[in-house]
C-alpha cells in the first residue's frame, strides 16, 4: 500500500520515418517493512480495472515476494511472510500493460523497521456489526522494543470507541454507518515513533430505503467478479441492507452549508479535517467550481493549511444567490523509512448561500429616445395643471429596495414629480420658455450606503414648441459578418415622434456627401454615386436594415466600414424629419488558412553546425483580417529529438505575415541517426487563433546530417571486470576490452594510463579493442587491481574505462602448527583439575587467504585402552585443548595420554591439513599419607624384644612404610 510515484518517462519509438509514437512508462515503488506478515496489503483494489492489473502482476513470478489477490476484496496482498530479504534494494515486482500506450513498472524495496513501529497491515477490513477483522486476529502495531503502544483515532469525532492499550474497536451506536477511518499507534515513551493504518468497513448499514440488487453480488475471481448489476429502489429491512462496500454505489459526499451576506470579507468556516498537523504532512486542497463562475470564485475564496476558509472579496447577490461546488482534501504523511500514508482523502460539497445587501444603484429603464445623456419630452405652453409630461422609471436589483423620485435641478414650481416617477405640470402659469431642463434623481430609501451613493440621476429636455422626431440613439453601429446571406436583417433604427404615432413615420438610408449627387429612393435603397448603393436596404415602416448581397472582407481595399445617414420623416403631425449616423462594420470570418511559402524543406548541414544559427528561413501568411485572432499565427514544432526550435524574427514579422527561422538548440549527432538516411525529420504546424475553429497548415522538414569526426571511442563495457588466480603465469591472456569508434574508417589506440601503483599487466591494441595480458608476476599480497584504460582515435578524441581485476587465492599452502617443531607437543595437567580445564592452546598458521587461510582443529585417539577415547576435546576454531573427564595420576597404569592434533584449512573443494602428536601428562599431587607396612602394630603400638646387653648401633627394629603418591611426594623420611 505504501508507494511513491517516482517519475514519468517518455520513450520515443520510431515506427516509420514520418511517424513517431509516444509510449508512457510510469514507475511506482512499494515500500515494505521487513516484518510484513501474510495478508499485508500491498495495493488496494479501488476500481475494477485494477483487478486485471493485479492479475498480470500475479502471473509474473518473484523469488522473494509471494503475492496473491484477495478473493473477497480484490486487494494485492502478501501470501507469505517475507524471508531472505535484503534491505533497501530496489527490485522489479512486475510490469503491467495498462493500455496500448501506457506501461506501469512496479518496483518494491524492503526497509529495516527494527527501530520503528508499524501496523501488521496498512489496510484492515472490519465488520461494523461484529467488529471482527478480516485476515487478522486483531489490529496490531508491531514494535521491536518492549515499550508500550497506544492506539487512537486520527479523527476523534467519529462515533466509535477504541481501547488505547489493545486497539480493540467498539461502537457507540447501533450502527456507525462509516466507510473508512484512520487509526494511529505510537510509542508512549517516544511519540516520534508512530504509524498509521486505514480501516475500511466492508458493510454499510442504513435505516432508510437504499438501492438493492435483484440478486446477490458475484464474489469470485474473474471477469464476472467486477460485473456491475442494476439496482431498483425498494424498502428493505436493516439486515437486508448490509452490502459489501465494493458492491454498493458510491456514497455522495457530505455537504457543508455556509451563509453570509454579499459584502462580507473574512473567515467563514474551519474545515478541521483538512489541516496540516506536522511538518511531514503533504497537504493538497483543491476546489472544483462550476465553469461559469470559476474565475469569480477563485478570486474570492482561499483556504489556508489550518483548514480556515476565507472570503477575500465581496460576492454579488445579483450574480447568484446560492452556489454549490466540491472541495477535496488530501493529506499524505511521510513516515520513517520514506513511506507515505494517506491520512485524509475526502471530498465534500460546499454550498454557499448569499444574503442580499442593499448596495446597488437604481438603474433607469425608460424606453425613450436617449441622446448624449438626455431624455426628451413635450408639453404645450398652455397645458393645464397635472398634464402628464414624462414618466420616469427605474429598477433596483436589491431585494429590499424602495424607490422614490425627486427633482434635483429645474423649476419645481412649474413641474411636479410624483413618487411613482410621473412628471406633470404643476400650476396654471404659462410655459413661456421654448425649452425646460430638469434633472431627476431615483433614490433607494432602504439603501445602506450614503444618499449620494444610493441614487442615480437622469436629465430631461422638455420642448414647448414643435421639434423634429428623436432617434433612440445618437449614433447606430451594426456588425455584419462576411458571407452573411442576402435579406438578413443586420439592425434596426428607431425614432419617436412627439406629434404623431409611429405608424406615420418613414425611414430612409442616404450615403454621406462625397461630391456626387444623391437620391433617396422610395424603396429605401441607396442611390447615387456610392460604391455601396446596392448593398443595403431599409424597411421604411419598421426601420430594419437588410443586406442585398453577400459581403466580403478585404484587407487590400479599405472598404470594410460602411457609413450612412438614416433619415426619419413624419407623414402627419408636424411633418418634420431628422437624421442619424449609421456605421456598418463588415467582420472577417476565419476562412483563410495560414500558408507556407514552401511546404517541403531539405537542408543539408554538418553535425557540428553552430547552435542558434538559422538552418532554414520560412514565411507564413494569413489573409484574414490583420491584428485579429483570425490572422494571429503561432507555430508548433513536432520535434521528437528535442534538438530544434523556431525563432520568430519580430523585426520584420507582422501579425499575419511571419518571418521565422529553424535553429538547433542542442548539438546534432550523426551517429545517433538511422544509417539509411541520416536525417532529422521534423514538422512545423502553423495555426491561427480564429473562432469557433482555428485553421492550420504544415510543412515537412528533412534535415540531412553529414558526418564530422567528433565522437570519441566508446567502451562497450565500463567498468571491465575480471577475476584471476594468484598463481596465474606471466604471458597469460586476461581479458579483451571491446572498444567501438562511432566514426567510420578510424583507428583506435588502447593503453593504460600511468599510475604510481605497480601494474603487472600490459594491453595490446587489437582490432575492436585491446588484449590485456599478464606481463609480470603478481604481487603476493595484492588482492585487487584498479586500472584506467584510455582509448583514443587519430584526432585525439579520448574516452576512459576502469579495469577491475580481482585476484582470488589458490590453496597452495599447508597449515603449519607452530608448537610442533620436534614433531610432538607436550602438556601438563594436575590430577585434581576440574572439567574443561584449559590445558594448552594449539596455534597454527596458513599463508593462503580467505577460506583457504582459515584453519579448523580436530583431535583423534588416546593411548589408554582402559579409558574412553573421548577424554579430551579441542575447540575447532581457537585450538584450545580441555579435559572432558576428571583425571587421576596412577603409579601403575596410565598417567600420560598421547593423541593426534589435526589442523585443516576450509577450502571447500580441496582442503589441506597437517598433524602433530600431543602428549598430556597428569601431574601427581600429594594426596596420600605414608602407611607403615611392618612390623605389625597393635593399636599403633610396636613391641620390641631385645637382650639386656647389646652393642652400640645394634639394630633392634626395621620399620617399613609406603606412599601411594609419586615422585617427591612418595619419598619418605623416618624419625623417633
Amino acid at each position: 500500500m505504501y508507494y511513491h510515484h517516482l517519475n514519468n518517462l517518455i520513450v520515443l519509438f520510431l515506427i516509420i520515418p514520418s511517424l513517431v509514437e509516444l509510449l508512457t512508462i510510469n514507475t511506482d515503488i512499494l515500500i515494505l517493512p521487513h516484518n510484513a506478515q501474510r495478508g499485508f496489503v500491498l495495493l488496494e483494489e479501488t476500481k475494477p480495472s485494477r483487478y486485471n492489473e493485479f492479475l498480470q502482476c500475479l502471473k509474473q513470478t518473484n523469488d522473494q515476494l509471494n503475492i496473491d489477490i484477495d478473493q473477497k476484496y480484490g486487494d494485492l496482498i502478501l501470501n507469505k511472510t517475507i524471508e531472505n530479504f535484503i534491505f533497501n534494494q530496489q527490485r522489479l515486482l512486475c510490469t503491467i500493460n495498462r493500455k496500448q500506450s501506457s506501461i506501469l513498472k512496479l518496483y518494491y524495496t524492503i526497509i529495516n523497521s527494527s527501530n520503528d513501529i508499524s501496523f501488521t497491515s496498512p489496510i484492515y477490513h472490519l465488520d461494523p456489526i461484529s467488529f471482527s477483522i478480516y485476515r487478522f486476529k486483531n489490529i496490531e502495531c508491531l514494535s521491536s522494543s518492549s515499550s508500550f503502544i497506544n492506539y487512537e483515532f486520527v479523527d476523534t469525532s467519529i462515533p466509535l470507541n477504541i481501547n488505547q492499550i489493545t486497539g480493540q474497536i467498539s461502537s457507540k451506536n447501533e450502527c456507525p454507518n462509516l466507510k473508512e477511518i484512520l487509526i494511529k499507534c505510537y510509542d508512549i515513551s517516544n511519540k516520534i515513533k508512530h504509524a498509521y493504518a486505514k480501516i475500511l468497513f466492508d458493510q454499510i448499514c442504513q435505516t432508510n430505503s437504499i438501492k438493492q440488487s435483484d440478486m446477490d453480488w458475484i464474489n469470485r475471481i474473474g471477469d464476472e467478479r467486477r460485473k456491475r448489476l442494476y439496482y431498483q429502489e425498494s424498502n428493505i429491512n436493516l439486515t437486508q441492507s448490509i452490502r459489501h462496500r465494493r458492491q454498493q454505489s458510491v456514497q455522495p459526499p457530505s455537504r457543508l452549508t455556509l451563509r453570509f451576506n454579499e459584502s462580507y470579507i473574512g473567515s467563514i468556516s474551519y474545515i478541521k479535517y483538512c489541516r496540516r498537523q506536522t511538518t511531514n504532512d503533504h497537504l493538497e486542497q483543491t476546489f472544483q467550481f462550476p465553469t461559469k463562475y470559476e474565475n469569480f470564485l477563485r478570486e474570492r475564496l482561499r483556504i489556508n493549511d489550518q483548514g480556515e476558509l476565507f472570503v477575500l472579496r465581496p460576492f454579488d447577490y445579483e450574480l447568484f444567490q446560492t452556489i454549490t461546488f466540491q472541495f477535496h482534501c488530501l493529506i499524505l504523511e511521510q513516515q520513517n523509512g520514506g513511506m507515505n500514508l494517506t491520512r485524509v482523502n475526502k471530498t465534500e460539497d460546499i454550498q454557499l448561500i448569499i444574503d442580499d445587501v442593499n448596495d446597488e444603484l437604481p438603474r433607469w429603464i425608460m424606453d425613450e429616445p436617449y441622446q448624449y445623456g438626455t431624455y426628451f419630452g413635450y408639453v404645450e405652453k398652455s397645458a393645464r395643471p397635472e398634464t402628464p409630461v414624462f414618466r420616469f422609471k427605474a429598477f433596483d436589483p436589491d431585494t429590499n429596495s424602495k424607490l422614490t423620485y425627486e427633482i434635483v435641478h429645474g423649476d419645481k414650481n412649474l413641474f411636479h414629480l410624483s413618487s411613482d416617477g410621473t412628471l406633470t405640470t404643476h400650476s396654471n402659469q404659462p410655459l413661456n420658455s421654448p425649452i425646460y431642463n430638469l434633472t431627476v434623481r431615483a433614490v433607494d430609501l432602504n439603501s445602506q450606503v450614503s444618499k449620494m451613493m444610493r441614487s442615480n440621476e437622469a436629465h430631461l429636455m422638455i420642448y414647448t414648441n414643435h421639434f423634429e422626431p428623436k432617434f433612440f440613439q445618437e449614433k447606430y453601429r451594426f456588425n455584419v459578418s462576411e458571407y452573411t446571406q442576402p435579406s438578413t436583417i443586420i439592425g434596426t433604427i428607431r425614432a419617436k415622434s412627439f406629434s404623431t404615432t409611429s405608424d406615420n413615420l418613414r425611414y430612409f438610408l442616404q450615403q454621406p456627401v462625397t461630391g456626387g449627387t444623391q437620391t433617396i429612393l422610395q424603396s429605401g435603397t441607396i442611390g447615387g454615386g456610392g460604391g455601396d448603393m446596392y448593398e443595403f436596404k431599409i424597411d421604411e415602416t419598421e426601420g430594419s436594415i437588410k443586406i442585398l448581397k453577400m459581403l466580403r472582407y478585404s484587407d487590400q481595399h479599405n472598404n470594410n466600414t460602411k457609413f450612412f445617414t438614416g433619415i426619419v420623416k413624419e407623414l402627419s403631425g408636424w411633418q418634420m424629419q431628422s437624421h442619424v449616423e449609421i456605421e456598418i462594420y463588415v467582420l472577417d470570418i476565419n476562412d483563410k488558412v495560414p500558408t507556407f511559402k514552401q511546404t517541403y524543406y531539405t537542408p543539408q548541414i554538418s553535425e557540428d553546425y553552430p547552435l542558434n544559427t538559422p538552418i532554414i528561413n520560412f514565411t507564413v501568411t494569413d489573409d484574414d483580417a490583420r491584428n485579429t485572432p483570425n490572422s494571429n499565427i503561432t507555430f508548433d514544432l513536432i520535434d521528437p529529438y528535442g534538438k530544434f526550435a523556431i525563432f520568430n524574427d519580430t523585426r520584420v514579422s507582422t501579425s499575419n505575415n511571419i518571418q521565422a527561422y529553424l535553429i538547433a538548440k542542442e548539438r546534432l549527432d550523426y551517429e545517433s541517426l538511422s544509417p539509411l538516411d541520416r536525417q532529422y525529420k521534423l514538422k512545423i504546424i502553423a495555426r491561427d487563433h480564429g473562432q469557433p475553429q482555428s485553421l492550420q497548415s504544415e510543412a515537412q522538414i528533412y534535415i540531412t546530417i553529414t558526418d564530422v569526426n567528433d565522437e570519441p571511442p566508446v567502451f562497450k563495457e565500463n567498468p571491465v571486470q575480471k577475476t584471476i588466480a594468484e598463481n596465474t603465469q606471466r604471458g597469460t591472456f586476461i581479458v579483451f576490452v571491446d572498444v567501438v569508434d562511432p566514426e567510420y574508417n578510424d583507428s583506435v589506440t588502447v593503453q593504460f594510463l600511468s599510475t604510481s601503483e605497480f601494474n603487472p599487466f600490459r594491453i595490446i591494441t587489437s582490432p575492436g579493442g585491446g588484449r590485456v595480458i599478464l606481463e609480470q608476476a603478481l604481487l603476493p599480497d595484492k588482492e585487487f587491481y584498479n586500472l584506467t584504460i584510455q582509448a583514443s582515435d587519430r584526432l585525439g578524441h579520448t574516452s576512459q574505462a576502469q579495469l577491475l581485476i580481482t585476484i582470488y587465492d589458490v590453496n597452495d599452502h599447508t597449515p603449519r602448527i607452530e608448537q610442533c617443531e620436534q614433531g610432538i607437543i607436550t602438556a601438563l595437567i594436575r590430577e585434581n583439575a576440574t572439567l574443561n580445564t584449559q590445558i594448552i592452546k594449539i596455534n597454527a598458521t596458513d599463508e593462503d587467504r580467505g577460506l583457504n587461510g582459515e584453519i579448523q582443529f580436530s583431535l583423534k585417539g588416546t593411548n589408554d585402552p582402559q579409558q574412553d577415547s573421548d577424554m579430551f576435546s579441542i575447540d575447532p576454531d581457537t585450538g584450545l585443548v580441555t579435559n572432558k573427564k576428571k583425571l587421576k595420576h596412577l603409579k601403575s597404569g596410565f598417567s600420560e595420554y598421547t593423541m593426534t592434533i589435526f589442523a585443516q584449512d576450509k577450502d571447500p573443494s580441496n582442503p589441506r591439513s597437517t598433524h602433530c602428536i600431543l602428549k598430556i601428562t597428569v601431574e601427581d599431587i600429594n594426596d596420600h599419607y605414608p602407611v607403615i607396612t611392618s612390623p605389625a602394630r597393635d593399636n599403633d603400638l610396636i613391641s620390641i624384644k631385645m637382650e639386656k646387653r647389646v652393642n652400640f648401633n645394634y639394630p633392634v627394629l626395621v620399620v617399613r612404610a609406603k606412599d601411594e603418591d609419586s615422585g617427591k611426594n612418595a619419598l619418605l623420611h623416618f624419625s623417633l
